[in-house]
């Protein structure tokens, strides 16, 4: 496979995790999705994700990070160690500025440095994936307000029977620092992921949806 056809899978296969994250994690309209390499990581429970401003609550709101979701960052992650290994054994890739600076921010996600973890590769440079740019690849027809996993979800979980408190944890109603600690009083966050997790498991396989991987699983 040529390094110009390896770009391509992965412009694609950006898009694709760009894609399933924003809808698993129920993702709201953003000019850049906050998902660092240094906080977005596979094997942990939750993540920073504050992509609402809200003046009277000022925490931080969390992310809950499914089954499903870990499983695609750490697929991710493995691409992205796979495309740096080739530009790394491309001849001319270490010649040019772009090359220079995708070879940087490729091994800066392997590290998991604090910098956006998902992106494309431009001819002018990389570019963090955004709700935009993810979902307009789509055709007409199939393309979906880019924050439908939020309605999806909150639908989902209502009708399984799913408790208030894995629902508001879901949505990231809860703010740390301005939210009654007894919210969760009696409960474990992962007894709340595992209720989101395990209906996700299960929508995605009656949909039949498949989860795509890389230049490299992990």
């Amino acid at each position: 496979m040529s390094l110009s056809t390896a770009i391509d899978v992965h412009n694609t296969y950006a898009d694709f995790t760009a894609m399933a994250l924003s809808f698993l994690l129920g993702l709201r309209s953003s000019t850049q999705y906050e998902l660092n390499a240094d906080s977005a990581l596979p094997d942990g429970e939750m993540l920073t994700l504050t992509d609402k401003s809200d003046p009277d609550k000022t925490g931080s709101r969390f992310a809950v990070l499914t089954p499903l979701v870990r499983d695609l960052l750490a697929n991710w992650y493995a691409h992205c160690a796979a495309l740096l290994g080739r530009y790394q054994r491309d001849p001319q890739a270490g010649k040019t500025t772009v090359g220079v600076e995708v070879m940087a921010h490729l091994a800066e996600v392997v590290q998991h440095k604090p910098v956006p973890a998902l992106f494309r590769i431009y001819k002018n440079g990389v570019r963090p994936a955004n709700s935009k740019t993810t979902w307009d690849v789509l055709p007409p027809l199939l393309r979906c307000e880019d924050n439908v996993g939020r309605h999806y979800w909150c639908s989902q979980l209502h009708r399984a029977g799913c408790s208030d408190k894995a629902i508001d944890l879901f949505m990231r109603h809860i703010v740390a620092g301005n939210s009654p600690m007894s919210v969760y009083a009696g409960v474990s966050i992962a007894q709340l992921t595992n209720e989101v997790g395990t209906l996700q498991m299960q929508q995605i396989a009656k949909l039949g949806l498949g989860m795509a991987t890389g230049l490299r699983k992990a």
